[in-house]
């Protein structure tokens, strides 16, 4: 579809087969930028949560790569604004085009996806019910600049090249957990405690400033065979991950009423 900005987006949109409610809640899934070329072909993590109950979307937003050089350095003029632009822009276009409800949208990111889903829950807290952020940078000037590491050796590293070109650190937005204060969405932060080129304060620090301000946190250390993509170890984080949304985009309270006396 095209936004009322003349952008032309692409995407998927999954159906979930039963949901808790009707029309259905919608997770949408950020994209890593630049990343590889997306494929049309089966996405474990997509369906993982479409059988969770949710709707479930992905967008090319600006910033992607495999759609041509304009595509993705149009991002470098807002590393963060303009990814949430075109991820608003979906969700109010899928509104009105499929069954969904879009008063229950919660943002799941993996890499820089994570970091888009962080800001876009802080600068628009009442569009986006919760947050889940896997790997994912949270202080974008610190993250440009780490090199992957083990055991006290740097590593070579194409993706910390790779940055290097791409990221303009004069364009670079502050540190999500700088903006702690900004938003009172609860954040699932999903974090491999073994990789090389990410550091695991990354993580840590974010966790650190949401109690400091009473914010509602979730920390869930991995492993590299996460990371990696082991079907096993995915299914079980996948499956904690589950219970996150589920709590925060429905609403279980109940109005008891006034109290009475049965005799």
């Amino acid at each position: 579809f095209d936004t009322t900005g003349g952008v032309h987006l692409t995407g998927t949109i999954t159906l979930p087969r039963r949901s808790r409610i009707s029309p259905p809640p919608l997770v949408v899934l950020c994209r890593d930028i630049p990343g590889r070329r997306a494929r049309a072909e089966f996405n474990r993590d997509v369906q993982a949560v479409a059988a969770m109950g949710f709707a479930v979307a992905t967008v090319n937003y600006r910033g992607s790569a495999g759609f041509g050089a304009h595509h993705r350095d149009a991002v470098k003029e807002g590393f963060d604004a303009i990814p949430i632009e075109d991820v608003r822009a979906t969700v109010a276009w899928i509104a009105t085009h499929h069954p969904i409800n879009p008063m229950r949208v919660a943002l799941l990111g993996e890499g820089f996806g994570g970091f888009i889903a962080l800001r876009a829950a802080q600068l628009f807290p009442d569009e986006f019910r919760c947050v889940v952020s896997i790997n994912a940078p949270t202080d974008l000037a610190d993250w440009t600049v780490e090199t992957s590491r083990s055991g006290g050796r740097t590593l070579p590293d194409f993706g910390f090249e790779a940055r290097q070109v791409f990221f303009d650190r004069a364009r670079l937005t502050p540190s999500v957990t700088d903006q702690v204060a900004a938003t009172d969405r609860p954040v699932m932060i999903v974090q491999d405690l073994a990789k090389a080129d990410l550091r695991e304060s990354q993580g840590t620090n974010l966790r650190a400033a949401m109690k400091r301000h009473d914010l509602h946190v979730e920390y869930l250390p991995t492993t590299a065979a996460f990371t990696r993509g082991d079907p096993d170890v995915r299914e079980r984080v996948f499956t904690q991950i589950a219970g996150f949304p589920n709590d925060h985009i429905y609403d279980f309270r109940v109005d008891l009423g006034v109290e009475k006396e049965v005799k």
